[in-house]
Parts: C-alpha cells; structure tokens; sequence
C-alpha cells in the first residue's frame, strides 16, 4: 500500500511514535560507551525536531510519545536504525 492509498486514519498513524529512552544504554559497558551513545541519541533527537517531531507529553518512566507535525510526509521515521556503529 503506498501512502496515496491510506485513508486519513492510517495516514495519522504514520506522524505518531512512542520513544523509548530507556533503551538508549542498554550495552553500554563503561561511561565512555554510555556517553557516545547519549551524545548519538541526542544528535537523532535534534534531528527529528528539525524535521517536525515533538514530543506530545512529557517522557514518564522511559517512555514518551511523539508527533510530527510537518505533514504530509516529510519526517524521519523513527522506526528506521539511527544507530552510528
């Protein structure tokens, strides 16, 4: 199915997300490898604000969810392996 082919319903779903900030470190053996990876989380988080993510609510125990507000489809989907191994 291509974005054409949604209906208004659907298309919605694609500009909300729940973010999980408490996986951000999982791995992470020493402090060097959990400040990489918060200084990495925090360059993909300016990234999807620049592209129209914000979160709805403030984050609770971890957890957080998020809305694009640049429609109709200009967003990073933050689905997508952000990761920069």
């Amino acid at each position: 199915m291509t974005r054409e082919e949604m209906d208004q319903d659907e298309l919605d779903l694609l500009y909300l997300n729940i973010y999980y900030i408490k996986y951000t470190l999982e791995g992470a053996a020493t402090l060097s490898e959990a400040a990489r990876l918060l200084r990495d989380e925090a360059v993909y988080l300016e990234e999807m604000e620049k592209k129209g993510w914000q979160l709805i609510s403030p984050v609770n125990s971890g957890c957080g969810q998020m809305e694009c507000q640049l429609k109709p489809f200009d967003f990073i989907d933050p689905t997508e392996n952000h990761e920069n191994s």
